[in-house]
């Protein structure tokens, strides 16, 4: 699984290998689980009730938007500044305790620390795992090999052979990712390991933006364990929190919850590497609203290939809904001051930096 810490990072050199890249290796340990959960969960109710379902006759007004938070921003009640978190070089068994009290009294950035943490310790294998399938793809059998040597694979690598070496690279991250959470994570009760999904559920209640987004589209991942009596209970839960903490994403400036939205509205096709699409059911109507911002806030790239599916959206839509969507994203731009997008070299390679880039696709 990508990331899990901060110190590794998958350098691509094409934008669109990086998505394929990015897509492939994040969801095929887990998070693709996320759209068989969200078809199984998901009933009559997964679409909010305040969200009036568009039809696609091309004669049918558009429905009114969604309502949002109109408070401004002004008048809400300052929270305290949050103390520093901890090096991330510490041990986790020294700051756990401090870190999980903060949490608890509502500091997002302390649970999502602890998320974070908490996943690096608990996926520690999976790091050793993807790196020698990475290294020796066509290995099978029980059993696991010594970590694998990434640097003497590299040496022995044909010369020029990009997609190789960016395997490689990949698995060395992968490597360094594993020792350096052995060291973090020792002493580490494997119950509070067990707790990661809670504290990132906890950061996104308590305002994380990002942790909110992770949260709604990445279920699987946090809460890995299926055949428990327990996952029925998260799945649940989970299914009657995701819709509305995207939104609360996308009200908070994050543009890729617009990307995630579009797509959420958007009919899930086989092969389609977004588990979360489709999960409000179809409508075109907010499918292309919700992409009009995503081509509008994202990076050049991402707008052009967003700008080619607002395209065939927009055939399924009346004249007089292109204009009402257009005005409703418009509306939307110029009432929430969006972020900048996560692009580039990420300084964020946490799992939940990792899903927000893999949602504006």
């Amino acid at each position: 699984m990508i990331g899990g810490m901060e110190g590794g990072n998958l350098r691509m050199t094409s934008s669109g290998q990086r998505g394929v890249w990015l897509l492939a290796l994040c969801f095929a340990a887990g998070i693709g689980g996320g759209h068989l959960l969200a078809r199984q969960t998901a009933g009559s109710g997964a679409t909010e009730a305040a969200v009036a379902p568009v039809g696609t006759d091309p004669d049918a007004p558009a429905a009114a938007p969604p309502p949002v938070n109109t408070t401004p921003a002004a008048a809400a009640t300052p929270r305290p500044a949050a103390a520093p978190l901890p090096p991330r070089a510490q041990p986790i068994a020294g700051y756990y305790d401090e870190l999980a009290a903060r949490a608890t009294a509502g500091d997002a950035a302390a649970a999502r620390r602890l998320a974070d943490d908490l996943y690096e310790c608990a996926t520690r294998e999976r790091q050793l795992d993807m790196a020698e399938r990475l290294l020796d793809p066509d290995r099978r059998g029980p059993g696991r090999r010594p970590p694998p040597d990434a640097s003497a694979a590299n040496a022995a690598a044909p010369a020029g052979d990009d997609f190789a070496d960016r395997r490689l690279q990949a698995a060395e991250h992968f490597v360094a990712n594993a020792v350096e959470a052995e060291k973090r994570c020792a002493g580490v009760d494997p119950a509070k390991i067990s707790k990661s999904a809670e504290w990132i559920r906890q950061a996104a209640i308590a305002g994380d933006l990002e942790a909110k987004l992770c949260y709604a589209i990445a279920p699987n991942e946090w809460n890995r364990d299926v055949l428990s009596p327990q996952w029925v209970d998260w799945a649940e839960r989970w299914n009657g929190e995701s819709a509305g903490l995207v939104r609360e994403a996308f009200e908070g400036g994050l543009p890729e919850a617009a990307a995630v939205l579009s797509n959420m509205y958007t009919a899930w096709q086989p092969r389609d590497p977004r588990p979360w699409s489709g999960r409000l059911g179809e409508d075109p109507y907010w499918a292309y609203a919700y992409g009009l911002v995503a081509q509008q806030t994202l990076p050049p790239a991402l707008s052009s290939r967003w700008a080619e599916t607002l395209r065939g959206q927009a055939t399924r839509l009346s004249s007089e809904q292109i204009v009402q969507a257009n005005a409703w994203a418009a509306a939307a731009r110029s009432r929430i001051r969006f972020q900048a997008p996560a692009t580039g070299p990420a300084p964020d390679n946490s799992l939940c930096g990792n899903v927000r880039r893999a949602g504006a696709r």
